[in-house]
């Protein structure tokens, strides 16, 4: 969850460096921040909760790490923040993980002297690191030897005063370098490091990575040799900080959606006859996703059945308990916008194990998921700032429509449906057309609690409204199955209880207008999108009816209006409290 960036180089702006990498990396982390650089043969610390500072003045230094913080071990204090020191501040040390193990070490290193300033299990490592370089032993050996006591999934990165040097390692968190003239980088995310260089190195697991001034090594961790490692080649588009004043990445990017269809209409048909293929092939289909990713699984899974094809979705995190049902030799569909959901990297070991063959859908396609995949569907929803997901979102419905198309030997009517889908979201993102959300969304803003209902191929959809009003808005909102309300979900009901109901022109729509009247009938403040005007709503979008669009369409309906939600209620659209883009951790 959190972000990792490291310098050393002929700069001596080295402060300057590290914190423009760490805003680039604050939706990976940004309850706190830290930077270590060494000044005048010390190791200087500066660190603060909150967000990473811009124009800060530092002192002159060739080396450097820093770190954004997502809390998981010890509250969000500038002390908690990273990196931390050892007793000797000769070391400090950032981390990205959980030390499962940590309060063993920490009850070892107290008996031996150590002091501890933070709450945090990432303070183990520098004091660890202290020891065994007290026995000795080289630095690479110390953060060996300190890195096979820690169980978990880690990486954490070291800086050292005495060695003047800087040393990574990882096991299941993503560490990347890359050098330039100007020195060698190293950081926890691809897109951060695409202004460095076109080519970079992604550490393995159990992998260790010397930096200097000239460029890296790559050290086996188990046989402490030298690895030459492969190279990757990467042309990203990652815009520099462009936002106008009050202007944020969450509605840019919605704004964003039809140049993103536009894009997979014109590049990613070969992509999808890969999976429709894949999906023709296999007589056993699983599919995972966590959050908005499972959701688009579920949504996945309605499709194929219309079409006769069976298949089950789990929640990544619940996979592993049905293992013992699953076929071997089958297909599984994974589905992550960063690449890095642990949960997902999880089940893709599992399968392998089992022989399953894999294919992911990812907006990373040099993630951690699309390395471990057999085949990987690019989404290419281009770099998503914002930690709510929303173009990464649409984009992969828009690929998933047209390969149910494809499915159905009918590409060419999908991609009419999305040409046209792109004019209508291109009407509803006017200027004019924002007036009924802000409309809307002033009426029930002062709710607490809200409720969105679909049914078959809307309920994903009701899911993914519930989530994405209370990711930004905080608003307490839950999605029913429409045809759940007389089993308990009506009890919470009451007087001006706002409920969103999705009413397709398909075999739902009826029920969705039963269930309409049900809520209403109990007080509820009903909104509908819907494809025709129809009483029964107190208010409405509508939403012209084509069979392979018309969800999209909706789902940006729902972003919107969970953006002006979000505005209304004083929150930070872009870094909702608690909440971080990649979930590395479990």
């Amino acid at each position: 969850m959190c972000g990792i960036y490291a310098y050393i180089g002929e700069s001596n702006s080295t402060g300057d460096i590290i914190l423009q990498g760490l805003k680039k990396l604050e939706y990976r982390g940004y309850d706190s921040w830290g930077i270590s650089i060494v000044v005048n043969g010390k190791i200087q610390n500066i660190k603060d909760i909150g967000s990473v500072k811009k124009n800060l003045e530092f002192k002159d230094s060739h080396i450097g790490i820093g770190h954004t913080r997502w809390a998981t071990s010890g509250n969000i204090t500038k002390i908690n923040s990273h990196p931390h020191y050892d007793c000797t501040k000769s070391i400090t040390v950032v981390h990205n993980g959980i030390i499962e193990n940590f309060k063993k070490l920490k009850t070892e290193l107290l008996k031996k002297g150590h002091v501890f300033i933070s709450e945090t299990d990432t303070e183990v490592l520098s004091h660890e690191i202290e020891e065994e370089l007290s026995l000795g032993k080289s630095l690479e050996d110390a953060v060996i030897n300190t890195f096979n006591k820690i169980s978990g999934i880690n990486a954490f990165v070291v800086l050292s005063l005495k060695y003047k040097k800087i040393v990574g390692i990882t096991n299941g968190s993503p560490i990347i370098v890359t050098s330039n003239n100007d020195g060698t980088y190293l950081s926890s995310d691809l897109p951060s490091l695409s202004k460095i260089s076109k080519n970079f190195v992604i550490l393995e697991n159990n992998q260790l990575v010397k930096i200097n001034k000239k460029g890296f090594k790559i050290i086996d961790t188990i046989t402490k040799t030298e690895i030459i490692p492969n190279k990757i080649k990467a042309e990203i588009d990652y815009t520099e900080d462009t936002l106008k004043p009050n202007e944020t990445w969450l509605l840019k990017e919605i704004e964003q959606e039809p140049d993103v269809l536009k894009l997979i209409l014109d590049t990613s048909l070969s992509d999808i006859n890969i999976l429709t293929n894949e999906i023709n092939k296999s007589k056993y289909i699983y599919m995972i996703g966590a959050g908005s990713s499972y959701h688009l699984a579920l949504y996945f899974k309605y499709m194929l059945t219309k079409l006769g094809i069976s298949s089950e979705v789990f929640i990544a995190s619940e996979f592993p308990y049905f293992i013992k049902t699953i076929h071997k030799e089958s297909l599984l569909i994974a589905f992550s916008q960063s690449g890095e959901t642990l949960d997902i990297l999880d089940c893709i070991g599992i399968a392998k194990s089992n022989n399953m063959r894999i294919v992911s859908i990812t907006n990373s396609i040099f993630s951690s998921l699309q390395r471990k995949s057999d085949i990987c569907i690019p989404i290419n929803a281009g770099v998503e700032r914002s930690v709510i997901a929303t173009k990464s979102f649409v984009a992969t419905l828009s690929i998933l429509t047209l390969t149910y198309n494809n499915l159905n030997k009918n590409i060419n009517a999908g991609e009419k449906d999305i040409e046209n889908a792109i004019n209508t979201i291109n009407n509803i993102l006017s200027l004019n057309s924002h007036k009924k959300f802000i409309d809307i969304a002033r009426k029930i803003s002062k709710y607490d609690h809200l409720f969105s209902l679909g049914k078959g191929q809307s309920f994903p959809i009701a899911l993914e409204t519930a989530l994405k009003i209370k990711e930004g808005s905080y608003i307490h909102a839950e999605a029913f199955n429409a045809g759940e309300l007389k089993h308990g979900a009506l009890a919470l009901i009451e007087k001006n209880t706002p409920c969103i109901l999705f009413a397709p022109k398909d075999s739902t729509y009826q029920s969705i207008i039963s269930a309409t009247r049900e809520v209403k009938s109990r007080g509820a403040f009903t909104i509908g999108i819907t494809y025709k005007e129809d009483p029964i709503f107190d208010d409405y979008f509508l939403v012209p009816y084509k069979e392979s669009s018309w969800w999209i369409v909706s789902t940006i309906i729902i972003q919107i209006l969970a953006y002006h939600l979000t505005i209304l209620r004083g929150n930070n659209p872009d870094k909702p409290r608690n909440l971080a883009k990649s979930v590395t951790v479990r």
